[in-house]
């Protein structure tokens, strides 16, 4: 059995209890609330740029073929002018270049429909495109401000639990400085482990794996010297006897 005056007992589990509280601290700085946050809102804004540079890249597109389809009005509506005034003219024109200038005419007003409604449905996807673009920038800036201020929340969190840390780190090696060598060899490598590296008996079971105690562990416990403490042989936690 372990060697520990019975007056460091405390210590030992003050010792188990600042590990305890570390891992905990730690855990929690790693899994801050805060920086989840703040994750989740890089990652939409970056996705919100993507989406931006995608549409602008569509935007661009589309105003050339508004241009495009713009030019192809006017040029319409210029040949009918010209065409239509000739018409009404009818100077040095025969019968039936009248007749073939007005089927032109009216073949240029069909194509200038056409040209029409196809400008009218580019203008309106344009309209939708531009409002998209907008709700898009206007929700990359919402998200943006919403980042900044979980950036300054994430930032408060992670000071105060490196406050913490470094509180319990000063604590444990305080304490840690007043159990014997032998002991603390003992009980760092069932924390280097992963394990409970000591606690106080409770019930029957071993406090650091939950593994049952025989009876003879438990009349071993229970007459335990003052100044020892029990090795659990299966996860090595030395268990301080109740009391």
């Amino acid at each position: 059995m372990p060697t520990l005056p019975a007056a460091q007992r405390r210590t030992l589990l003050d010792l188990a209890d600042a590990d305890r509280q570390l891992r905990t601290a730690r855990h929690r700085k790693e899994t801050l609330p805060e920086q989840q946050r703040l994750d989740e809102l890089v990652a939409r804004h970056r996705e919100l740029g993507r989406r931006h540079g995608e549409l602008a890249e569509e935007q661009k597109r589309l105003a050339a073929e508004v241009q495009g389809a713009e030019t192809d009005v006017a040029a319409l509506s210029s040949r009918i002018a010209g065409d239509t005034s000739r018409l009404n003219s009818g100077e040095g024109l025969t019968s039936r270049d009248l007749i073939t200038l007005q089927e032109e005419i009216d073949g240029l007003k069909a194509r200038l429909e056409s040209a029409e409604e196809a400008e009218l449905d580019l203008l309106d996807r344009k309209e939708r495109l531009d409002a998209e673009i907008a709700e898009l920038k206007a929700e990359a800036e919402e998200v943006a401000r919403d980042g900044k201020a979980a950036a300054a929340a994430r930032g408060q969190a992670l000071e105060a639990v490196e406050k913490e840390i470094a509180e319990l780190t000063e604590l444990r090696t305080r304490l840690a400085a007043q159990i014997p060598a032998p002991v603390l060899r003992a009980y760092q490598q069932v924390v280097d482990a992963g394990g409970v590296g000591a606690a106080q008996q409770e019930g029957s079971g071993c406090p650091g794996c939950g593994r049952l105690l025989s009876e003879v562990d438990l009349r071993t416990l229970a007459a335990l010297p003052e100044d020892q403490v029990f090795e659990c042989e299966d996860c090595g936690c030395l268990i301080v006897p109740a009391g």
